[in-house]
């Protein structure tokens, strides 16, 4: 097996421990990701989702499997073939469910309106600070930001306000219902938050004689 420059250099080198396990070796993504000395995933720092990598190496045709003990490399059709049957009947389960909360719009009395993302937005719609430091940048007043992805170079995320909930278009997000992208988000909106408050209270008061 032989490896391309497309890829970053975790993905090649997630790719080259992977292909060295077949479906009686499997390698988890706990191990995967100690070999490989990537940060913890609640950092944020690079590579930290191993997920997300194993995903962009699928998406470029490697055969990487997963089964109850971890990741391995398909020597054989049958192993892939029963694989991708699994992970499509996955898919279909998922499909089912999204339907399914679509249907809670009217339960709520609402409609899903699905977000823009090729929109060119005046710089007269973005909020007044237009970039949120260190992370990414606001595109618009309707609270969306395009984020870089960690994992692979020039390729953004974007992390969506709902209103009553947040989601990103990353593939942890399809795993988890969450990801870093959305926390490091909040966690930017509450600091801002705190910061208002706190210019509040330090507004000084006018004494009547």
């Amino acid at each position: 097996m032989s490896t391309n420059n497309q890829l970053t250099y975790y993905q090649d080198q997630a790719l080259k421990i992977i292909a060295l396990h077949d479906k009686s070796n499997p390698i988890t993504g706990l191990a995967i990701t100690k070999q490989l000395n990537l940060k913890e995933r609640d950092s944020g720092k690079e590579g930290a989702d191993i997920r997300a990598i194993i995903n962009a190496l699928r998406c470029k045709g490697y055969p990487i499997c997963a089964q109850s003990g971890g990741y391995y490399y398909a020597r054989l059709n049958k192993e892939l073939s029963e694989f991708v049957t699994s992970f499509q009947g996955r898919i279909n389960k998922q499909q089912e469910a999204l339907e399914g909360m679509q249907g809670g719009f009217n339960k709520l009395g609402l409609s899903f309106s699905e977000p823009d993302s090729s929109a060119n937005y005046p710089e007269a719609l973005r909020t007044s600070t237009g970039v949120v430091e260190g992370i990414g940048t606001v595109l618009h007043k309707e609270k969306k930001w395009k984020i870089d992805s960690e994992t692979t170079y020039g390729r953004k995320y974007t992390v969506y306000d709902l209103g009553y909930r947040f989601i990103c278009d990353c593939p942890s997000f399809n795993y988890k219902m969450t990801c870093k992208h959305i926390k490091q988000i909040k966690e930017k909106l509450a600091s801002e938050t705190r910061e208002r408050q706190g210019k509040l209270l330090d507004i000084p008061t006018q004494r009547t004689n």
